[in-house]
């Protein structure tokens, strides 16, 4: 490997705006951030935004978050705790305070289905795969949109995402990402399988700069050619070393790839409040893990390094309601750090230049997408936490999607109601499945839906 390290006294940005003009990293140019490039008088139709998917583990709640209402016991929300937007989007200020100055830019479906008591085993699976029952493989959709985006334009680092080989919970229903029947994986899959996202964050390289274009693909071969091998259950074992090895050596060529962009600068670090401990945390279940990594996902869409950034907040126990009975006293607050981070991200994607256009913020040219993985019963939690609901809500802010708009809703017993696709009427159409909401993202960046799925984009959210 070659030995790029900058000379002494030379700092990050100084030493890429050396590299991409020097005449022996002519071939890196391409990979390098475009924020360290001459910005255009204006964004081009197709040129391509980042994606940011925050995917929170626990049901988000039919009366509290992002679709609040009153009128059910179990749930103790006071129409004074309500707030609604000009486009009919309502939450519920005490769990949610700080993404008060966003929510007109809200975009939330409301009606949308997860398998019949879809849970936490099985709900990751649908998100990433479609139904597990299904026997038409599929790779991450999250690959198949840096993929076709890649192709567009080059990344440093096409997609990062947060990936597990089991779930946190212990069950005959836990995922063995390794062993689902996925059989043709996309290339970049292995390489982008990073099992913590904030661990990674802490371990990138700063001193290195761009690793050469040739030794970026040696590393993607060898990782395919392994990793393709992994998804059959009967040779798993005798390959686990060597994806283990391709690995290692894909998580390396990445460090080196985006260490200009972390640690962050100070005021990166004042915008996302971090402290010392949150530049270097790299526990799984680490507490609060969200802050360091949407700080690293805003790091990845400034300079342009990555097309999607995926992040799971996987602390159980602090967003779903399994409160013995009680969920009054869990969904109401412990969701509340949560939402405080991801209003940190937007209010710094709002406060910050676009690397496309320094004239617009790069909330503009940015899509930030956040799920869970299913709904909550309306009735009163169990202390076994099996009140599942399959219908659930997505919310969506900046880039290509709307400026505020309510898309579908649940009905009187909180049940998904039918919508148009094009025109968001009510009582028309059908229900949205999460297939329906990949479609519609891979839309927004200018991708054809089809690609991936049969399911149809929701039109009725995104800007004309």
């Amino acid at each position: 490997m070659s030995d790029r390290r900058p000379p002494a006294g030379l700092n990050r940005r100084n030493f890429l705006r050396q590299a991409m003009w020097s005449a022996g990293a002519a071939s890196a140019v391409t990979c390098l951030p475009r924020f360290l490039r001459p910005a255009a008088a204006a964004v081009p139709p197709n040129a391509v935004f980042p994606t940011i998917f925050i995917q929170l583990r626990g049901g988000w709640d039919p009366c509290y978050h992002f679709a609040a209402r009153t009128g059910f016991a179990s749930r103790a929300v006071a129409a004074a705790d309500i707030r609604q937007t000009a486009a009919g989007v309502r939450w519920h200020v005490p769990t949610m305070t700080a993404m008060t100055p966003h929510m007109e830019d809200a975009v939330i479906l409301r009606n949308v289905r997860m398998s019949p008591n879809i849970d936490h085993h099985t709900g990751l699976v649908e998100l990433w795969y479609g139904t597990a029952s299904n026997p038409t493989s599929r790779p991450p959709w999250t690959n198949v949109l840096a993929s076709a985006l890649l192709k567009r334009s080059p990344a440093a680092a096409p997609n990062v995402t947060s990936y597990w080989k089991r779930e946190y919970s212990a069950s005959d229903r836990d995922t063995d990402y390794v062993r689902y029947h996925n059989t043709s994986p996309d290339p970049l899959g292995a390489a982008q399988r990073i099992l913590n996202i904030g661990a990674f964050a802490s371990s990138l390289d700063t001193t290195m700069g761009l690793p050469p274009p040739a030794e970026q693909q040696a590393v993607y071969d060898a990782i395919s050619k392994s990793d393709a091998r992994l998804y059959d259950p009967s040779v798993q074992p005798s390959t686990v070393a060597q994806f283990g090895q391709a690995n290692a050596q894909a998580n390396d060529l990445l460090g080196r790839t985006v260490g200009a962009v972390w640690p962050p600068d100070m005021a990166t670090r004042t915008m996302f409040n971090l402290t010392t401990a949150d530049l270097t945390r790299t526990g799984y279940q680490a507490t609060p893990h969200l802050l360091p990594m949407t700080a690293l996902a805003f790091q990845l869409a400034r300079y342009q390094a990555s097309h999607v950034i995926s992040m799971t907040a996987a602390d159980l126990y602090s967003y779903d309601n399994h409160g013995g009975g009680s969920p009054t006293t869990f969904q109401r607050t412990t969701g509340t750090r949560y939402f405080d981070m991801i209003a940190r991200l937007l209010s710094a994607l709002k406060a910050t230049p676009s690397p496309l256009d320094p004239s617009i913020s790069m909330f503009e040219t940015t899509h930030v997408v956040i799920a869970s993985e299913m709904g909550r019963s309306p009735n009163a939690e169990m202390g076994n936490g099996t009140f599942h609901w399959d219908s659930t809500h997505v919310a969506c802010f900046g880039g290509r999607f709307k400026r505020g708009y309510g898309y579908g809703d649940l009905d009187g017993r909180l049940m998904a109601m039918p919508a148009d696709f094009d025109t968001g009427a009510l009582n028309q159409g059908t229900t949205t499945s999460w297939m329906n909401v990949v479609a519609t993202i891979l839309k927004a960046n200018g991708v054809d839906p089809s690609t991936y799925s049969t399911a149809k984009p929701i039109n009725a959210v995104l800007r004309p």
